[in-house]
């Protein structure tokens, strides 16, 4: 099996075990035998445990940003406002976490643990930079905008865990619910079109004046 691909099946069987065991219950043996090889190819496709475990947060950060990025332009178009756009972002997200459960427990297992403090969220941060840079005009000035997606993002994985726990259902309501809590804590936020007019003017009248 090529590099590659076994790096692939080692990704998706750490996902699994994780999901499935928790993080601690996830070593090398156990991920080996997921993926049904044999432990010494964990350390020809990675350095160790820790390395294929940022791998495996990279690889679903990669997916979310990428569909992010795609389902971004809702936000951008002249009719309707900020809620109903966001709302077509949001459900766009929301529904693809829960189209993935393993995925999100192994997501969210990770993201709270000590592993991802100390090996990965630098190489998180780095890349989420492009939705950073995406979504900064749209807030007012000085507002700490990665800090701010991180409390999306703890919202989202917090109802994304109850719903694939089964503590609430799988329907519109429970999506609305946490758009709800989410769009609660951006609004005061979101520049509103006269400080947008108002910075244009500005804009203008400096250039008028150099």
């Amino acid at each position: 099996m090529e590099k590659h691909r076994m790096q692939q099946t080692l990704i998706d069987s750490a996902i699994r075990v994780v999901a499935r065991d928790g993080l601690v219950k996830a070593t090398t043996k156990a991920i080996a035998r997921e993926a049904g090889v044999n432990e010494v190819y964990i350390y020809r496709s990675f350095k160790d445990k820790e390395d294929l475990l940022r791998a495996a947060l990279h690889l679903e950060d990669t997916r979310f940003i990428q569909l992010f990025l795609k389902t971004l332009p809702a936000l951008q178009t002249p009719d309707g406002g900020w809620i109903d756009e966001s709302w077509t972002l949001w459900q766009t997200m929301w529904e693809f976490i829960l189209s993935l459960p393993e995925d999100c427990v192994f997501y969210a297992r990770y993201y709270h643990s000590a592993n991802f403090q100390k090996y990965a969220r630098e190489q998180h941060l780095e890349a989420y930079a492009p939705v950073v840079a995406q979504l900064t005009p749209a807030f007012r000035e000085g507002i700490n905008v990665p800090l701010l997606l991180g409390q999306v993002f703890e919202t989202m994985l917090f109802f994304a865990l109850q719903v694939l726990e089964g503590r609430l259902p799988h329907d519109e309501a429970t999506a609305r619910l946490a758009y709800r809590q989410i769009y609660s804590f951006i609004a005061p936020h979101i520049r509103t079109e006269q400080e947008k007019t108002g910075e244009r003017e500005t804009t203008m009248t400096a250039k008028r004046k150099s």
